[in-house]
Protein backbone atom coordinates (compact mmCIF):
# COMPACT_ATOMS: atom_id res chain seq x y z
CA UNK A 1 0.00 0.00 0.00
CA UNK A 2 1.54 3.32 -1.05
CA UNK A 3 1.68 6.35 1.22
CA UNK A 4 -1.10 8.23 -0.60
CA UNK A 5 -3.62 5.45 -0.19
CA UNK A 6 -2.59 4.33 3.28
CA UNK A 7 -5.12 5.12 5.99
CA UNK A 8 -3.54 6.03 9.29
CA UNK A 9 -5.72 5.62 12.35
CA UNK A 10 -5.30 7.02 15.82
CA UNK A 11 -7.30 6.92 19.03
CA UNK A 12 -9.06 10.26 19.53
CA UNK A 13 -10.41 11.83 22.69
CA UNK A 14 -13.85 10.49 21.83
CA UNK A 15 -12.38 6.93 21.99
CA UNK A 16 -13.25 6.44 18.34
CA UNK A 17 -10.85 5.68 15.54
CA UNK A 18 -10.55 8.69 13.25
CA UNK A 19 -8.52 9.35 10.13
CA UNK A 20 -5.28 11.25 10.67
CA UNK A 21 -5.92 14.71 9.21
CA UNK A 22 -3.88 16.46 6.56
CA UNK A 23 -3.14 20.17 6.79
CA UNK A 24 -3.91 22.17 3.66
CA UNK A 25 -3.09 25.78 2.79
CA UNK A 26 -4.12 27.97 -0.10
CA UNK A 27 -2.11 26.85 -3.13
CA UNK A 28 -2.30 30.21 -4.89
CA UNK A 29 -0.29 33.25 -3.75
CA UNK A 30 -2.45 35.73 -1.83
CA UNK A 31 -2.44 39.37 -2.92
CA UNK A 32 -3.79 42.07 -0.63
CA UNK A 33 -3.90 45.85 -0.41
CA UNK A 34 -2.13 48.07 2.11
CA UNK A 35 -4.22 48.92 5.24
CA UNK A 36 -6.92 46.39 4.35
CA UNK A 37 -7.30 42.93 5.92
CA UNK A 38 -6.71 39.45 4.56
CA UNK A 39 -7.59 35.86 5.46
CA UNK A 40 -4.77 33.34 5.05
CA UNK A 41 -6.49 30.02 4.57
CA UNK A 42 -5.42 26.85 6.34
CA UNK A 43 -7.56 23.87 7.34
CA UNK A 44 -7.53 20.23 8.38
CA UNK A 45 -8.90 17.51 6.12
CA UNK A 46 -10.89 15.70 7.30
CA UNK A 47 -12.09 18.33 9.81
CA UNK A 48 -10.86 17.87 13.37
CA UNK A 49 -11.59 19.94 16.46
CA UNK A 50 -8.38 21.93 16.91
CA UNK A 51 -9.61 24.27 19.64
CA UNK A 52 -7.76 22.38 22.38
CA UNK A 53 -4.61 21.71 20.37
CA UNK A 54 -1.67 23.94 19.47
CA UNK A 55 -2.05 26.15 16.40
CA UNK A 56 0.83 28.39 15.39
CA UNK A 57 1.41 30.80 12.53
CA UNK A 58 4.94 31.99 11.82
CA UNK A 59 6.80 34.00 9.21
CA UNK A 60 10.44 33.03 9.16
CA UNK A 61 11.55 33.02 12.80
CA UNK A 62 8.78 35.40 13.88
CA UNK A 63 5.69 34.09 15.65
CA UNK A 64 2.61 35.69 14.11
CA UNK A 65 0.14 34.08 16.52
CA UNK A 66 0.22 31.13 18.92
CA UNK A 67 -2.83 29.41 20.37
CA UNK A 68 -2.35 26.61 22.92
CA UNK A 69 -5.14 24.66 24.62
CA UNK A 70 -7.68 27.21 23.47
CA UNK A 71 -5.73 30.21 24.81
CA UNK A 72 -3.58 32.79 23.05
CA UNK A 73 0.03 33.18 24.09
CA UNK A 74 0.72 36.90 23.51
CA UNK A 75 4.20 36.64 25.02
CA UNK A 76 5.40 34.58 22.07
CA UNK A 77 4.05 36.95 19.43
CA UNK A 78 6.34 39.28 17.48
CA UNK A 79 5.54 42.92 18.26
CA UNK A 80 5.07 43.68 14.56
CA UNK A 81 1.84 41.63 14.59
CA UNK A 82 0.35 42.81 17.90
CA UNK A 83 -3.40 43.55 17.83
CA UNK A 84 -3.56 42.64 14.15
CA UNK A 85 -4.09 38.86 14.17
CA UNK A 86 -6.96 36.57 15.05
CA UNK A 87 -8.09 32.96 14.89
CA UNK A 88 -11.76 32.10 15.12
CA UNK A 89 -12.56 29.76 18.04
CA UNK A 90 -15.67 28.52 16.28
CA UNK A 91 -13.67 27.86 13.12
CA UNK A 92 -11.01 25.99 15.08
CA UNK A 93 -13.64 23.55 16.37
CA UNK A 94 -14.31 22.70 12.72
CA UNK A 95 -10.67 22.27 11.75
CA UNK A 96 -10.33 25.72 10.17
CA UNK A 97 -6.98 27.24 11.20
CA UNK A 98 -7.19 30.28 8.92
CA UNK A 99 -5.49 33.48 10.08
CA UNK A 100 -7.07 36.94 9.90
CA UNK A 101 -4.41 39.63 9.48
CA UNK A 102 -5.67 43.22 9.67
CA UNK A 103 -4.33 46.75 9.03
CA UNK A 104 -1.92 45.34 6.49
CA UNK A 105 1.53 46.84 6.08
CA UNK A 106 3.82 46.58 3.08
CA UNK A 107 6.29 44.77 5.36
CA UNK A 108 3.72 42.00 5.95
CA UNK A 109 4.72 40.53 2.58
CA UNK A 110 6.28 37.11 3.02
CA UNK A 111 5.89 33.33 3.36
CA UNK A 112 3.65 32.30 6.24
CA UNK A 113 3.70 28.88 7.90
CA UNK A 114 0.55 27.36 9.41
CA UNK A 115 1.30 24.63 11.96
CA UNK A 116 -0.94 22.16 13.79
CA UNK A 117 0.76 20.44 16.71
CA UNK A 118 -0.73 17.49 18.59
CA UNK A 119 0.86 14.58 20.48
CA UNK A 120 4.25 16.18 19.78
CA UNK A 121 3.67 15.80 16.06
CA UNK A 122 3.72 18.93 13.92
CA UNK A 123 1.98 19.25 10.57
CA UNK A 124 2.45 22.40 8.53
CA UNK A 125 1.86 24.11 5.20
CA UNK A 126 2.71 27.50 3.69
CA UNK A 127 0.93 30.57 2.29
CA UNK A 128 2.65 33.29 0.26
CA UNK A 129 1.33 36.81 0.87
CA UNK A 130 2.07 39.95 -1.14
CA UNK A 131 0.86 43.32 0.13
CA UNK A 132 0.71 46.08 -2.45
CA UNK A 133 -0.66 49.56 -2.97
CA UNK A 134 -3.62 50.77 -4.99
CA UNK A 135 -2.98 53.28 -7.74
CA UNK A 136 -5.41 55.92 -8.99
CA UNK A 137 -6.26 55.21 -12.63
CA UNK A 138 -7.75 57.83 -14.92
CA UNK A 139 -8.16 57.48 -18.67
CA UNK A 140 -5.49 57.44 -21.37
CA UNK A 141 -8.15 58.15 -23.98
CA UNK A 142 -9.97 61.51 -24.05
CA UNK A 143 -13.62 61.67 -23.04
CA UNK A 144 -15.75 63.23 -25.79
CA UNK A 145 -19.15 64.86 -25.34
CA UNK A 146 -21.49 67.31 -27.02
CA UNK A 147 -22.86 70.46 -25.44
CA UNK A 148 -25.86 69.71 -23.22
CA UNK A 149 -24.98 66.08 -22.55
CA UNK A 150 -24.13 64.44 -19.26
CA UNK A 151 -20.74 62.74 -19.10
CA UNK A 152 -18.89 60.37 -16.77
CA UNK A 153 -15.20 61.03 -16.20
CA UNK A 154 -13.84 57.58 -15.30
CA UNK A 155 -11.44 57.20 -12.39
CA UNK A 156 -10.89 54.23 -10.09
CA UNK A 157 -8.34 52.56 -7.86
CA UNK A 158 -6.52 49.50 -9.07
CA UNK A 159 -6.66 47.13 -7.31
CA UNK A 160 -9.99 48.22 -5.79
CA UNK A 161 -9.58 50.03 -2.47
CA UNK A 162 -12.09 51.56 -0.08
CA UNK A 163 -11.54 55.33 -0.01
CA UNK A 164 -14.85 56.22 1.66
CA UNK A 165 -13.04 57.58 4.73
CA UNK A 166 -10.44 59.50 2.69
CA UNK A 167 -10.63 62.81 0.87
CA UNK A 168 -11.24 62.71 -2.88
CA UNK A 169 -10.62 65.83 -4.95
CA UNK A 170 -11.53 66.58 -8.55
CA UNK A 171 -9.84 69.58 -10.16
CA UNK A 172 -9.58 71.20 -13.55
CA UNK A 173 -6.36 73.18 -13.67
CA UNK A 174 -6.34 74.69 -10.16
CA UNK A 175 -10.13 74.95 -9.93
CA UNK A 176 -12.00 72.65 -7.55
CA UNK A 177 -14.66 70.73 -9.45
CA UNK A 178 -15.82 68.43 -6.64
CA UNK A 179 -14.52 67.60 -3.14
CA UNK A 180 -15.53 64.55 -1.10
CA UNK A 181 -14.47 64.81 2.54
CA UNK A 182 -15.58 63.31 5.87
CA UNK A 183 -17.74 60.77 4.01
CA UNK A 184 -19.83 63.42 2.23
CA UNK A 185 -19.60 66.13 -0.37
CA UNK A 186 -17.84 69.30 0.79
CA UNK A 187 -19.16 72.28 -1.24
CA UNK A 188 -16.97 74.92 0.41
CA UNK A 189 -14.17 74.82 -2.16
CA UNK A 190 -16.23 74.05 -5.23
CA UNK A 191 -16.07 76.56 -8.09
CA UNK A 192 -19.45 78.17 -8.77
CA UNK A 193 -19.30 77.00 -12.39
CA UNK A 194 -19.80 73.37 -11.23
CA UNK A 195 -22.44 73.82 -8.51
CA UNK A 196 -25.33 71.34 -8.83
CA UNK A 197 -23.65 69.67 -11.79
CA UNK A 198 -21.19 67.18 -10.25
CA UNK A 199 -21.81 63.87 -8.49
CA UNK A 200 -19.87 60.87 -7.21
CA UNK A 201 -21.20 57.31 -7.00
CA UNK A 202 -21.69 57.27 -3.21
CA UNK A 203 -22.35 53.55 -2.95
CA UNK A 204 -19.30 52.74 -5.10
CA UNK A 205 -16.63 54.81 -3.35
CA UNK A 206 -16.07 51.90 -0.97
CA UNK A 207 -15.18 49.78 -4.00
CA UNK A 208 -12.64 52.24 -5.35
CA UNK A 209 -14.84 53.87 -7.97
CA UNK A 210 -14.33 57.64 -7.76
CA UNK A 211 -15.68 58.47 -11.22
CA UNK A 212 -17.36 61.86 -11.60
CA UNK A 213 -20.70 62.54 -13.25
CA UNK A 214 -20.72 65.98 -14.89
CA UNK A 215 -24.13 67.15 -16.04
CA UNK A 216 -25.24 69.51 -18.79
CA UNK A 217 -21.77 69.83 -20.33
CA UNK A 218 -20.78 73.17 -21.84
CA UNK A 219 -17.87 74.18 -24.05
CA UNK A 220 -16.34 75.89 -21.00
CA UNK A 221 -16.05 72.47 -19.29
CA UNK A 222 -13.41 71.32 -21.77
CA UNK A 223 -9.97 70.63 -20.37
CA UNK A 224 -7.82 68.29 -18.29
CA UNK A 225 -9.37 66.95 -15.08
CA UNK A 226 -7.43 65.43 -12.18
CA UNK A 227 -8.89 62.98 -9.67
CA UNK A 228 -6.75 62.99 -6.54
CA UNK A 229 -6.69 61.05 -3.26
CA UNK A 230 -4.23 63.08 -1.12
CA UNK A 231 -3.79 60.64 1.78
CA UNK A 232 -3.67 57.46 -0.27
CA UNK A 233 -0.64 55.34 0.66
CA UNK A 234 0.62 54.96 -2.90
CA UNK A 235 3.11 56.31 -5.39
CA UNK A 236 0.25 57.09 -7.80
CA UNK A 237 -2.42 59.21 -6.11
CA UNK A 238 -3.65 61.13 -9.16
CA UNK A 239 -5.44 60.18 -12.34
CA UNK A 240 -5.80 62.37 -15.43
CA UNK A 241 -8.84 62.59 -17.72
CA UNK A 242 -9.13 64.90 -20.73
CA UNK A 243 -12.60 66.14 -21.65
CA UNK A 244 -13.27 67.36 -25.20
CA UNK A 245 -16.59 69.10 -25.89
CA UNK A 246 -18.16 69.61 -29.32
CA UNK A 247 -19.72 73.06 -29.44
CA UNK A 248 -22.55 71.80 -31.65
CA UNK A 249 -25.41 70.75 -29.40
CA UNK A 250 -26.51 67.14 -29.81
CA UNK A 251 -29.63 66.63 -31.94
CA UNK A 252 -32.50 65.21 -29.93
CA UNK A 253 -36.09 64.23 -30.51
CA UNK A 254 -38.95 63.34 -28.24
CA UNK A 255 -39.35 59.66 -27.38
CA UNK A 256 -42.01 58.53 -24.91
CA UNK A 257 -41.95 61.95 -23.29
CA UNK A 258 -38.19 62.06 -22.77
CA UNK A 259 -35.15 63.42 -24.57
CA UNK A 260 -33.67 60.83 -26.87
CA UNK A 261 -30.18 61.00 -28.35
CA UNK A 262 -30.36 60.35 -32.07
CA UNK A 263 -26.73 60.69 -33.20
CA UNK A 264 -24.90 57.40 -32.57
CA UNK A 265 -21.87 57.89 -34.80
CA UNK A 266 -19.13 57.99 -32.16
CA UNK A 267 -20.70 55.92 -29.37
CA UNK A 268 -21.00 52.49 -30.92
CA UNK A 269 -24.24 50.58 -30.49
CA UNK A 270 -27.35 52.47 -29.45
CA UNK A 271 -30.25 50.18 -28.69
CA UNK A 272 -33.68 50.41 -27.12
CA UNK A 273 -34.14 48.57 -23.83
CA UNK A 274 -37.63 48.23 -22.37
CA UNK A 275 -38.85 51.34 -24.14
CA UNK A 276 -35.69 53.26 -23.26
CA UNK A 277 -32.63 54.08 -25.32
CA UNK A 278 -29.11 53.71 -23.99
CA UNK A 279 -25.57 53.65 -25.30
CA UNK A 280 -23.73 50.41 -24.76
CA UNK A 281 -19.98 51.06 -25.04
CA UNK A 282 -17.93 47.89 -25.72
CA UNK A 283 -15.79 48.02 -22.56
CA UNK A 284 -15.48 50.00 -19.36
CA UNK A 285 -13.46 49.57 -16.13
CA UNK A 286 -15.31 47.17 -13.86
CA UNK A 287 -15.87 49.59 -10.95
CA UNK A 288 -17.51 52.06 -13.31
CA UNK A 289 -19.51 49.40 -15.13
CA UNK A 290 -20.89 48.01 -11.88
CA UNK A 291 -21.89 51.46 -10.65
CA UNK A 292 -23.75 52.28 -13.83
CA UNK A 293 -26.06 49.31 -13.77
CA UNK A 294 -29.71 50.30 -13.39
CA UNK A 295 -28.91 54.04 -13.19
CA UNK A 296 -31.04 56.81 -14.63
CA UNK A 297 -28.52 59.46 -15.55
CA UNK A 298 -28.63 59.76 -19.35
CA UNK A 299 -27.93 60.81 -21.97
CA UNK A 300 -24.36 59.83 -21.17
CA UNK A 301 -20.98 59.56 -22.78
CA UNK A 302 -18.20 57.39 -21.41
CA UNK A 303 -14.50 57.98 -21.63
CA UNK A 304 -11.98 55.54 -22.99
CA UNK A 305 -10.76 52.58 -20.96
CA UNK A 306 -7.33 53.13 -19.35
CA UNK A 307 -4.71 51.13 -21.22
CA UNK A 308 -2.96 50.49 -17.91
CA UNK A 309 -5.87 48.41 -16.65
CA UNK A 310 -5.11 44.74 -16.08
CA UNK A 311 -6.91 41.83 -17.77
CA UNK A 312 -9.56 41.82 -15.05
CA UNK A 313 -10.23 45.54 -15.23
CA UNK A 314 -12.45 45.41 -18.32
CA UNK A 315 -15.93 44.08 -18.80
CA UNK A 316 -18.12 43.48 -21.85
CA UNK A 317 -21.22 45.53 -21.25
CA UNK A 318 -23.65 43.47 -23.29
CA UNK A 319 -26.16 43.62 -20.45
CA UNK A 320 -25.52 47.20 -19.39
CA UNK A 321 -28.34 49.64 -20.04
CA UNK A 322 -28.24 53.10 -18.56
CA UNK A 323 -31.73 54.40 -17.79
CA UNK A 324 -33.83 56.60 -20.04
CA UNK A 325 -32.53 59.99 -21.07
CA UNK A 326 -34.06 62.99 -19.40
CA UNK A 327 -33.69 66.77 -19.31
CA UNK A 328 -31.02 68.39 -17.16
CA UNK A 329 -32.16 68.77 -13.55
CA UNK A 330 -30.53 70.07 -10.38
CA UNK A 331 -31.91 67.39 -8.07
CA UNK A 332 -29.54 64.63 -7.02
CA UNK A 333 -29.90 61.38 -8.98
CA UNK A 334 -30.46 58.30 -6.84
CA UNK A 335 -27.23 56.78 -5.61
CA UNK A 336 -25.05 59.83 -6.20
CA UNK A 337 -23.41 62.27 -3.79
CA UNK A 338 -25.02 65.67 -4.13
CA UNK A 339 -22.99 68.72 -4.99
CA UNK A 340 -25.45 70.82 -3.01
CA UNK A 341 -24.54 71.96 0.50
CA UNK A 342 -25.18 69.32 3.16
Amino acid sequence: MDKDSETVLRLGRSDKCVQEPQIICSSEPVQAVYSEHVLLQCYLKPPLNAASETVKWTRGNDVVILCQNGKYNPGAQREHFEARTALSHEALTKGNLSLMLTSLKLTDTGRYKCSFITDNVEKSCYVNLTVGESDVIGSDEPVKANVGEDVILPCHLEPPFNVSTLTVEWKRNKTYVHVYRSMKHDPNQQNSHFINRTYLFCDEIGKGNISLLLRNVSKEDEGVYICYVPKLHSQVRKGKITLKVDAAKHDTKQFNGSSRVSDTTSLGTCQAVQGMEAYLPPTLPLPVADALRHRSVGPLRWGGVPSTSGPGARSTLAQLAVGRAHEHVTTTPSGFCSAAAE
